[in-house]
């Protein structure tokens, strides 16, 4: 039982938050929610490149937006530099924080979780929600993603007074950048909205069989590969991608080349609809090229819906093959084919599968277990 000091604060720093949408976002906001119930005062501090609200509080949670640039296809935030802004962070030093906790080494302000240390000796945790280096459709991008990996992105980590991995693969890769023994708590979600989804509630007339994609659309997720099997599949088959991103047109377009109607775009959706998605979804598909752990992964499976999803970063910590959904390799197209074929004329398959799944999801990635290791982080940060 722990016996919490409620005058401490907590500094979580984000390069995106809500309102923005997204898995990053929602394991952070969920963590700053769940620390807040347990009687820590939190501040978020994030990126401001649309002129939103500068100071708010939601959820007694008080948020903290500074002027950023976005650049990378209008995508990637950047602190802009100026008086105004380091005037903030000044502001934001004397606050007397316990802790800070910064999320991913590649987003620029998490390095202010650096001057936090260096300035007034404020220990910083640091979570890692990827487990390789960048991955692109540009070259140059790649490269200099991963010339910033080994340089400024390992001087982060290693500065940090402890190294969180989400998965066991982004523990490793925060190895592989030179923390010394990174600890995993794995990513963990309020599964409330997903407990009741009913997978007979049909809204298409001509009721297909429906393939979904809940995620970005950006080169990484690889949904290229899915519209570039479509064809091959069985049946009477509907796809539908649910999101947003700059590789959207590049997607659409891909879409027109093969020349199937059945490929939908339904755009960026908020949060409470997605639970809709899965409820009308046979089958999800996660065919991206590198995860840290899959937030739309964990929520499929808790919906119960059968999940097939590439064997990248954490994902296969979520996924036994076979047993609560499917695994494959990046780019396999014939394995995707394939496995895809056998699920869409095998409904019981289906459900057998999706069972399996939300139970092993609500057992192992609920908050129960994490909230502790979390608290008991929190606690001792100054002690390591």
């Amino acid at each position: 039982m722990f016996h919490l000091n409620k005058d401490k604060k907590i500094l979580l720093i984000s390069g995106w938050y809500t309102p923005e949408i997204g898995g990053y976002v929602k394991i952070v906001h969920e963590l700053a929610i769940k620390l807040s119930e347990f009687g820590y005062r939190i501040d978020i501090l994030t990126s401001n490149y649309s002129n939103k609200i500068e100071t708010e509080k939601i959820n007694n949670i008080t948020i903290y937006r500074i002027p950023s640039w976005r650049i990378i296809n209008n995508n990637y935030p950047i602190p802009k530099i100026g008086f105004k802004n380091c005037f903030f962070i000044i502001k934001l030093i004397k606050s007397r924080y316990h802790c800070v906790i910064t999320n991913t080494r590649f987003v620029p302000i998490c390095f202010y979780g650096l001057f936090f240390t260096f300035l007034s000796g404020i220990p910083f945790i640091h979570i890692e929600h990827g487990s390789c280096h960048p991955i692109s459709d540009n070259w140059l991008v790649s490269i200099i993603g991963r010339i910033f990996d080994h340089t400024l992105g390992s001087i982060l980590i290693q500065c940090a007074k402890k190294n969180i991995g989400v998965s066991y693969s982004a523990a490793n890769f925060l190895s592989h950048l030179g923390s010394k023994n990174p600890i995993v708590i794995h990513n963990s979600l309020d599964f409330t909205i997903f407990k009741n989804i009913e997978h007979d509630n049909r809204n298409f007339a001509d009721n297909k069989l429906i393939i979904s994609y809940v995620g970005r659309l950006i080169y990484g997720k690889g949904v290229q590969d899915l519209i570039k099997i479509f064809p091959q599949l069985n049946g009477n088959v509907k796809m539908l991608i649910v999101g947003d991103g700059p590789y959207k047109k590049n997607l659409e377009e891909l879409a027109k080349n093969v020349e199937i109607m059945n490929i939908n775009f339904l755009g960026e959706i908020i949060p409470e609809e997605i639970p809709n998605i899965f409820s009308i979804s046979d089958i999800i598909v996660n065919p991206s090229y590198s995860e840290g752990l899959p937030t739309s992964v964990i929520e499929a499976c808790a919906a119960g819906c059968a999940v097939v999803a590439t064997n990248v970063g954490g994902t296969n910590e979520i996924i036994q093959n076979e047993i609560n959904g499917f695994l494959y390799l990046p780019k396999d197209h014939e394995k995707l084919i394939e496995i895809l074929n056998v699920l869409i004329l095998d409904v019981e398959l289906r459900k057998r599968i999706g069972n399996n799944a939300k139970n092993y999801v609500i057992n192992n990635f609920s908050w129960d277990t994490a909230i502790n290791k979390w608290i008991s982080l929190i606690e001792n940060i100054r002690k390591f």
